[in-house]
């Protein structure tokens, strides 16, 4: 379970920058909630991925 959910938000991360740089690419500015959303979907992960493995013991 802890590794299909950390392969889902990577996924959407993913997404999220290539959609970013598909607006870049196309003249829109580049803005910093990219940055600040993948940073806030690693630390979820990271959160998720520590209390799923510490309750699996």
């Amino acid at each position: 379970m802890p590794a299909t959910l950390g392969a889902l938000l990577m996924l959407w991360v993913v997404i999220e920058l290539v959609d970013t740089e598909v607006e870049h690419l196309q003249g829109a500015k580049f803005t910093i909630k990219v940055f600040v959303g993948v940073a806030l979907v690693a630390v979820i992960r990271k959160i998720l991925i520590t209390s799923l493995k510490s309750d699996a013991r």
